[in-house]
């Protein structure tokens, strides 16, 4: 119901008449602009979405960082560094690829999909699936990134070999392990790195929700429309 612009909201008061008489609930109706409402949701929204950005770069990031540099480690050993030169990984090494695009890739996957982990808790996705979820939405993509740079790299290191067929090989072995480390990656870190972000998440946008509800409760009025649908089960 409108009238002149506002919204009709039933709320509950807890009221007394006189300070000695036991408090008692009243239900009444009172009026609210909803633009401030509609306002005040969607910066609720967007809160929750930076929290599951800020939980998905925390906790993401410092691994990825570790990640990195172990793998620049075991490189250092001849044969794993000529098996990645064999099959097109030298493009790897390029400070540009290795010390920009992928980090910048990775620091952006990571951002866009810690935004989506509200919207999917509040379709009251288990946490096993939401973490399934936010590591698919990174993994196929940086992978794919991946295996596109192994591509380009067998292009470019065996120009020397003039048989089509035999660079063809070479890309299919590396799409071959590029496939299998995105599964095997896509599995752990569902059940470990993901799930840390998720269970992170759900305890701050919880956190967060029952603040907002503690601040609009003042008076002793509580008021249902409030909690804009982010309840939910601990």
């Amino acid at each position: 119901m409108l009238i002149l612009g506002l919204t009709k909201v039933n709320c509950n008061f807890v009221t007394s008449d006189f300070p000695s008489e036991n408090p008692r609930d009243q239900n009444r109706t009172i009026f609210r602009r909803p633009l401030a409402a509609n306002i005040t949701k969607i910066q609720m929204k967007e809160r929750f979405e930076k929290i599951g950005s800020k939980s998905a770069l925390l906790i993401g990031l410092p691994i990825g960082i570790l990640f990195s540099i172990f793998v620049l480690i075991i490189t250092l050993f001849p044969m794993i560094d000529f098996g990645i030169m064999f099959i097109g990984g030298q493009i790897f090494w390029n400070p540009i690829i290795w010390g920009g695009l992928i980090p910048l890739v990775f620091i952006f996957l990571l951002w866009n999909s810690g935004k989506k982990i509200d919207s999917n808790l509040r379709k009251n996705f288990s946490k096993i699936k939401t973490s399934f979820l936010f590591t698919i939405y990174i993994n196929i993509r940086l992978f794919s990134l991946i295996g596109l740079l192994f591509i380009i790299g067998a292009f470019l290191n065996h120009q020397e070999l003039n048989n089509t067929s035999s660079i063809m090989n070479i890309i299919g072995i590396s799409l071959v392990i590029t496939i299998l480390t995105f599964i095997v990656a896509t599995i752990i870190t569902t059940f470990t790195i993901g799930l840390g972000i998720i269970k992170l998440t759900s305890r701050k946008i919880s956190a967060a929700v029952y603040s907002s509800l503690r601040l609009n409760s003042l008076n002793g009025i509580h008021c249902n429309s409030l909690s804009f649908g982010y309840i939910r089960k601990s």
